[in-house]
């Protein structure tokens, strides 16, 4: 049986346990997992976490899984809301307990129930599937990057042999992300770019929210202290895509960034001069006219 299978028809299982057979388990008893899930957590987010367990319980339990004849649990999903309920200092919590999982499969419930997180970021979200896709294929990371990309290009016909093992592991992959996320092989394969990125950039992603198609227009600035000036001028001020591509060429055409170019957003503006009202026309003129004035001396 596929480990595809086999986790799905655990996830099931986890489903139907919430609704009708979750117990109570000593906070205390609760072990991580061997491999870390999170990475981050933002504390207010945490915090109303907490006030809404306060206010209306807990409606979606935790999972664990029994660790052999030991009273100790291995946490599988649901780091916040235990997190949340130490805040509130309480001592037990709701959890589906299971039993009779091996490491994979425990490993891969994990990864699952991580991946439908409101709050994974792009670059979290590209690491756990793949770690998913190897632990189902028995195959390393390394390995999966590499096929994915060869599957690609054989696709688009850029290679002429596509093996029958590809073959096999584009059909697996294939429902795998079919059960995970919303997007196909082709989006998958154009997402691991971000994987390459700039530390820093990864950073922001994770912490700050980067958009990761910003992070892709800030990666290809080639000074580094230029990529960090632009980065905090992006992080600071919301812009929009098209004027961060104008940025990143204007940077890279002249080598440097002092500091931000303010004339990119008003002649954008004053592309639709003639819609501006009339009284602001007349003062924008002025301005205008000070302006040329200013550069003819």
């Amino acid at each position: 049986m596929k480990k595809i299978n086999i986790l799905t028809a655990k996830m099931k299982e986890i489903a139907e346990a919430r609704l009708n057979s979750a117990t109570e388990i000593p906070i205390a008893s609760i072990i991580n997992p061997p491999f870390q899930d999170r990475n981050t957590i933002d504390e207010e987010t945490l915090i109303k976490l907490a006030l809404n367990i306060k206010e209306v319980g807990l409606l979606n339990p935790i999972i664990v899984r029994k660790k052999g004849k030991s009273d100790k649990f291995e946490r599988l999903a649901g780091y916040r809301r235990i997190e949340a309920y130490k805040k509130l200092n309480l001592e037990n919590i709701p959890a589906v307990v299971l039993t009779d999982i091996d490491d994979t499969t425990a490993m891969m419930i994990t990864l699952s129930e991580n991946m439908q997180r409101e709050d994974l970021n792009p670059f979290d979200e590209i690491n756990s599937l793949l770690h998913l896709i190897a632990l189902s294929l028995n195959m390393t990371e390394e390995e999966v990057k590499a096929a994915l990309i060869r599957i690609e290009n054989s696709t688009k016909g850029y290679l002429k042999v596509f093996s029958l093992d590809d073959q096999e592991i584009k059909k697996e992959v294939e429902e795998i992300l079919d059960k995970v996320v919303t997007y196909k092989l082709p989006g998958l394969v154009k997402k691991l770019s971000i994987l390459k990125l700039n530390p820093m950039l990864i950073e922001a992603i994770k912490k700050n929210n980067l958009p990761y198609t910003f992070a892709l227009l800030l990666n290809k600035v080639k000074d580094i202290d230029n990529m960090k000036g632009l980065l905090k001028e992006t992080l600071e001020q919301p812009t929009s895509y098209k004027l961060l591509a104008e940025k990143v060429k204007i940077v890279n055409d002249d080598g440097n960034f002092d500091e931000p170019n303010p004339c990119i957003d008003i002649i954008k503006k004053l592309k639709n001069f003639d819609k501006i009202p009339k009284e602001k026309r007349v003062k924008l003129m002025i301005k205008i006219e000070e302006i040329k004035a200013l550069l003819a001396s």
